[in-house]
């Protein structure tokens, strides 16, 4: 049952205020900036970097940049440009930094993590601005629906580029699909490392809806795993899918067809085989 901070006696406040996390405190002060009792203001440090990895020994460690030397009242960071997660496999970790933590950074990298439902409502509350940039390197979500927390948070509403390493869970296949089910139109580019043969059997009215969405001079871009073995039927498989929408690339025309598919392979031997197919016009 709520209970009105103008009921607390000055004592209890003051003893509020020395119960609150750094992120608490912040916003308290900013809901009531002029309330007697809960000073001191809290102090807020911007970074430009920051990253949290998980070790061997599953502890904690954090990478600030630029470096804050120690402070006696711990301060709120706020992270503005790049945040990295490695290792994270609950959300155990994550509840330390968010109670000195806010996010409105432009990319959040994600390494060798599986996230669960309740990391991933945890971090999305506590970011203050959309993240346009999101890497999953490779990473895997415990169900289908923690992944579809993404798409539907107000945190991504505004992505312009994704990158997913294959093997994963959901699948790059998967999240097309869910980009059309939850409706983003915001991306400029998707791009998929270490891609098998299995990404290509997506349905192409599917494929095409996606891409006619998305920004004008989208890319969707398969580098192809070194494993794949290229034959006549990958060749048939490729051209069911891209045949009728899509036409290859050629550079005469290059600048007047903007939205491209692009496959790559890293191998020398496999060069040949690199393509791009542009989108129809109309």
């Amino acid at each position: 049952m709520p209970y009105p901070l103008e009921k607390l006696q000055y004592g209890l406040r003051r003893r509020l205020r020395e119960l609150l996390t750094p992120v608490e405190a912040h916003a308290f002060q900013i809901a009531a900036p002029n309330y007697c009792g809960l000073q001191p203001i809290q102090k807020i440090r911007s970074l430009s970097y920051a990253r949290f990895t998980i070790d061997d020994e599953d502890n904690l460690n954090q990478l600030l940049l630029p470096h804050i030397s120690e402070l006696t009242i711990s301060p709120l960071y706020i992270v503005s440009e790049n945040l990295t997660f490695q290792n994270f496999t609950s959300d155990e970790k994550l509840n330390v930094i968010l109670d000195n933590f806010r996010f409105s950074v432009d990319k959040v990298y994600f390494y060798d993590c599986v996230l669960d439902e309740t990391f991933i409502r945890d971090f999305v509350n506590a970011v203050d601005h959309p993240i346009p940039n999101i890497v999953f390197f490779p990473c895997s979500f415990t169900t289908k629906n923690a992944a579809k927390m993404f798409c539907n948070s107000l945190a991504f509403r505004v992505l312009e580029n994704f990158d997913i390493h294959e093997p994963a869970f959901p699948s790059a296949t998967w999240w097309i699909k869910t980009f059309v089910e939850t409706g983003c139109t915001s991306l400029k580019r998707l791009d998929v490392s270490n891609a098998s043969l299995s990404v290509f059997k997506i349905d192409k009215e599917l494929l095409l809806k996606f891409i006619k969405t998305q920004h004008v001079d989208f890319t969707l871009s398969f580098s192809m795993s070194d494993d794949v073995e290229w034959d006549s039927n990958t060749e048939q498989l490729l051209k069911n899918l891209f045949e009728e929408h899509f036409e290859r690339y050629n550079k005469l025309f290059y600048l007047l067809k903007k939205k491209v598919v692009n496959l790559y392979f890293d191998k020398i031997e496999n060069e040949h085989l690199n393509r791009s197919y542009v989108l129809r016009a109309g």
